[in-house]
């Protein structure tokens, strides 16, 4: 597309007919002017693809689970020239070639989008008995700190993860989480380091108020973020 009505157009047809040739909410991530994407030819199954924006640039890159099975490749991100992305045998990554795919990286049972700061690659894993925060370096992975395993069900699913409560501002990450000590989910950052990881305040204001509400951005002004809570 270009923006308009008129200039916007189907690249190719990956899987003939009325079936899906991409997979929604999958996401897609652009790399030296390709797009690399999760697309399915009916053949092969949810794999990924890549393409220049033309037809005979459109192909699928590797095929992690061979055959009809799929991997479903989602959640893409680029760490030093590297696409990270999610698949159901764990985290992979690539420079962008089949014969450059490696992993996985990590097999956590990984139940978030992946999050790029300070060179890591940030992530939350339930672990079954809790979900914590994860965090990838290009060689190690690690988990940023213990929370516990938490009763208050509202804060035990990393409390709206999957939504509207991480934020990456600067070089770290920003959410909202409680530990086994307390009741109450408050604001932590990450650089992606152990001892970068913190609480940055506890806003909790009498004993009626016990967790944050949401974490929305508001504004980015003079190098200061603005968000709600309760």
């Amino acid at each position: 597309s270009d923006g308009t009505d008129t200039g916007t157009s189907m690249v190719v047809d990956i899987q003939p007919g009325s079936a899906d040739g991409v997979v929604a909410y999958a996401g897609l991530i652009e790399k030296g002017g390709n797009v690399f994407f999760t697309g399915d030819d009916g053949t092969n199954g949810a794999e990924l693809w890549s393409s220049d924006g033309t037809a005979a640039g459109t192909s699928m890159v590797v095929d992690i689970v061979s055959g009809s099975g799929s991997s479903t490749p989602a959640s893409f991100a680029i760490i030093s020239g590297k696409i990270y992305f999610k698949t159901v045998n764990g985290i992979m990554r690539t420079d962008g070639t089949a014969g450059g795919l490696q992993g996985p990286i990590s097999t956590l049972n990984v139940v978030s989008p992946l999050w790029v700061a300070n060179g890591h690659l940030f992530y939350v894993a339930y672990t079954g008995g809790d979900f914590e925060l994860y965090s990838f370096s290009g060689m190690v992975e690690t988990m940023l700190f213990d929370y516990g395993t938490t009763t208050t069900p509202m804060v035990n699913v990393f409390h709206h993860i999957i939504g509207a409560c991480i934020y990456v501002i600067g070089n770290e990450l920003y959410f909202c989480k409680n530990d086994d000590t307390t009741n109450t989910a408050e604001l932590w950052k990450s650089d992606g380091t152990v001892s970068g990881t913190q609480m940055i305040e506890d806003f909790t204001l009498s004993t009626t108020i016990y967790y944050m509400q949401a974490f929305y951005i508001v504004e980015e002004l003079n190098g200061k973020s603005y968000f709600l809570g309760q």
